[in-house]
């Protein structure tokens, strides 16, 4: 039921890993919104994505992990552009 899966989203923090590599425009235009949504309620998000444009428009922190090791924590904008010099 949707009270279920409400209750089921309405956590302290929320892990989402790769969910928007998958799903037409539709379902990422639902979930672009609910991330917004989210953000403005200051709820912690953590984004698991090989994608910058989408960590441009929602992250404000980055951890950048490489070979399952922590390469870099910081500003958004300064990881993805080490990121992009480095690919």
């Amino acid at each position: 039921s949707d009270v279920y899966k409400r209750q089921q989203l309405d956590r302290p923090i929320l892990l989402l890993d790769e969910v928007l590599a998958v799903g037409d425009y539709s379902f990422q235009k639902k979930c672009f919104s609910y991330f917004e949504c989210e953000k403005r309620k200051k709820k912690t998000i953590i984004l698991v994505t090989h994608s910058s444009n989408l960590l441009k428009k929602f992250a404000d922190r980055i951890i950048w992990i490489e070979n399952g090791k922590i390469k870099k924590i910081g500003n958004s904008s300064d990881i993805i552009d080490e990121y992009e010099k480095n690919k």
